[in-house]
């Protein structure tokens, strides 16, 4: 059933498994055909491709989350080489120096690119001013002002490459969405070809899969938690027991970030009921500063579900 972009492929699947048994049976020889004329091997083909465009879809939100966290880690770096800076200009320059006048006040690390980057410019054109003025001044580690430079450079290229990461997951998400409204197409007319070519009842229509969850009463969802164990660079996602009679099993998804978008959630596992309800994963966690969210689904035996609140680990910077 499609419960949403994470169910597409298995539901293909089950539906592709009785396309073939009934095109066994010597009424739909030599291939069922829906309305529009697609034989189960379009649909093959639909969802190949799909699953192909489903994981550029993962791997571009991965590349955007490191991306960011690149970013975010060079704006940590020259913020404190700029305080460091302000601190050895304060020390070594008289009170009344127009170099320290024209210091300009520093952002936060949440500021926007422009707001970041301004004094940031500033800040190395100064050091330059003032070398030029006295001795070259070197702050820890004979951290220099070509140093700071380089730096700056360095957090532009990466705005750049995280701009081009983001535009690189629209695309793919498009591409995916279309995929999938093709696949929707296909599968809707599957039922009414079959039930046009048996007669009720028959075994070939009573088992055609279900395309979507029956009304139903959605489960009560549960109280997920996550950490991030620092010896296995993994997060922990635990999660409280379901009182639910009709439960079948827990699933985890995730999201590779810090904000969860169901549209872009991957199955990461399934828990039967009754077994340990903790799981670890390293996925969206592939260097420092980057961030993954999770949500545990409670999936009772009718398809119907519910997803726990988000929650969200960070892999701490070195």
């Amino acid at each position: 059933m499609i419960t949403g972009p994470s169910s597409y492929i298995s539901t293909i699947d089950l539906f592709s498994a009785h396309w073939a048994a009934v095109n066994l049976d010597p009424l739909a020889a030599p291939s069922l055909l829906t309305r529009d004329g697609t034989p189960l091997a379009g649909l093959a083909n639909v969802r190949n491709d799909l699953a192909l465009a489903t994981q550029d879809v993962e791997d571009r939100l991965n590349d955007k989350e490191i991306n960011r966290a690149r970013v975010e880690n060079a704006k940590r770096s020259l913020l404190v080489r700029s305080q460091e800076l302000g601190r050895r200009l304060r020390g070594v320059l008289p009170t009344d120096s127009p170099f320290l006048k024209a210091l300009p006040d520093l952002p936060v690390q949440t500021s926007a690119q422009e707001i970041f980057l301004k004094p940031m410019r500033d800040l190395a054109n100064l050091w330059n001013r003032v070398n030029d003025d006295a001795s070259d001044l070197e702050l820890s580690g004979d951290y220099t002002a070509d140093n700071f430079k380089t730096e700056v450079a360095n957090l532009i290229t990466l705005y750049s490459l995280l701009s081009q990461a983001e535009m690189d997951l629209k695309i793919a998400r498009e591409k995916r969405n279309a995929l999938q409204n093709e696949a929707k197409k296909i599968l809707s007319a599957y039922r009414p070809a079959v039930e046009g070519l048996f007669p009720p009842g028959s075994p070939l229509v009573v088992t055609i899969p279900l395309l979507y969850a029956p009304a139903g009463r959605t489960p009560e969802p549960v109280v997920a938690t996550a950490s991030f164990d620092a010896a296995t660079t993994e997060a922990v996602v635990t999660f409280t027991k379901s009182d639910e009679a009709e439960l079948d099993f827990y699933e985890v998804r995730g999201v590779s970030g810090e904000v969860y978008d169901g549209d872009d959630e991957v199955v990461l596992g399934k828990i039967p009921k009754g077994a340990a309800r903790s799981f670890r994963t390293s996925y969206g966690l592939d260097e420092p500063g980057t961030a993954a969210s999770f949500k545990v689904y409670v999936v009772l035996n009718t398809g119907n579900e519910a997803g726990s609140k988000a929650v969200t680990v960070t892999r701490p910077v070195v």
